[in-house]
């Protein structure tokens, strides 16, 4: 008898746990209509205007784009929807409401921002993000947003690629992002991109505009969205140590070309005007040379190590790099004209570049 029981519990928690991932596959896999239900509530429009006080012609200049309810009056979009206007307004329930809405905090090195609607969202519906499942190529998605202008729309596709390094400023070099074929148009700027179970896996933010080709966008994965959003709630910005040094790893074949006694090293190439590193007078690049598909300034110093870290790999530049912080000192050891030097900086908070507000090379 006792048996027999054990072998009917086992039974029902088998069935129970049948129908439990039944049940959570039916949570996935939706189709368009679907995710347009879950997700469109979840989904705004936004118009922001930015007048120019420094031409007396087109001086006013109209953005739109999308955003992502995330809380009873927050909405996040791209920063370059909304920085610098003196005019934000959302469009809810598909233009039968709007209102304005003021900046929370905005990062233009992610593309980031967060608005707060005046006096809330009433029954707002924030997304839902996915959190820790990592993004898989070929994985379907669907983009929301305001595209052309024309009001909310949805377009599916898949994830093309992952991890892609687009800008080569220096800041957004380990700014990682989505590739989709999901048609994402001016309009879709800072709404959402789904996945199979109306989760929200980023925030589109640009596309591919060269000649032929048009299947090419691009998002900020939800996993930097979640962290950058934190930081604009809590600073109204993304707090970071400014140095002010751009260049790149000292390459084998610069050694062989122009005898540099260095096997390792980060040449310098160019240093921002009242960076810390021009403060201590660190020596830029003067000589444009271009091998294969890469270009070198040359000239400038070369930098050994950063606080103590050999920079000999792009690991170790990450490492270099994770260990600054604002208000902290720096040391440096480099390299001119074969003699060693070295140099103590205290790092302060990088402000906003005019740099930082253009759009990527690709747009």
């Amino acid at each position: 008898m006792k048996y027999y029981l054990n072998n009917r519990i086992i039974v029902i928690i088998t069935v129970l746990f049948f129908i439990s991932n039944v049940s959570s596959a039916n949570e996935c896999n939706l189709d368009a209509k679907k995710i347009y239900e879950r997700g469109g509530p979840s989904t705004v429009q936004i118009v922001a205007l930015n007048t120019d006080p420094f031409t007396t012609i087109d001086r006013a200049k109209w953005a739109r784009g999308s955003g992502i309810v995330v809380d009873d009056g927050l909405i996040l979009t791209n920063s370059h929807v909304v920085y610098a206007s003196h005019e934000i307004i959302v469009w809810l329930d598909d233009q039968n409401l709007h209102k304005k809405a003021t900046i929370v905090g905005v990062d233009p090195i992610t593309d980031l921002a967060l608005i707060e609607v005046e006096g809330g969202i009433d029954d707002a519906i924030p997304a839902k993000f996915r959190e820790k499942e990592p993004i898989r190529i070929g994985e379907r998605v669907y983009a929301i947003g305001n595209a052309m202008g024309l009001g909310k729309t949805i377009s599916q596709g898949i994830v093309s690629g992952i991890e892609r390094q687009i800008s080569q400023r220096p800041l957004r070099r380990y700014l990682t992002l989505v590739q989709t074929d999901t048609a994402i148009n001016p309009g879709n700027s800072g709404g959402p991109l789904f996945d199979d179970c109306a989760r929200v896996i980023g925030v589109n933010t640009f596309k591919a505009t060269k000649e032929g080709v048009d299947n090419i966008g691009f998002a900020v994965p939800a996993t930097i969205v979640l962290e950058v959003m934190s930081k604009l709630r809590e600073h109204g910005s993304v707090p970071r140590p400014w140095h002010g040094i751009n260049g790149q790893l000292i390459e084998p074949i610069l050694t062989e070309l122009f005898n540099y006694p260095l096997h390792s090293g980060f040449l310098v190439e160019t240093i921002e005007p009242g960076s810390p590193a021009e403060e201590i007078g660190l020596k830029q690049g003067i000589l444009p040379i271009n091998i294969g598909l890469r270009e070198f300034i040359l000239g400038g110093d070369v930098i050994i190590s950063v606080n103590g870290i050999i920079l000999d790999t792009e690991e170790s530049i990450d490492q270099a790099l994770d260990s600054l912080e604002i208000g902290k000192e720096v040391e440096l050891i480099y390299w001119r004209d074969g003699i060693e030097l070295e140099a103590r900086v205290i790092l302060p908070e990088r402000p906003i570049l005019p740099q930082d507000t253009s759009r990527p090379e690709t747009e």
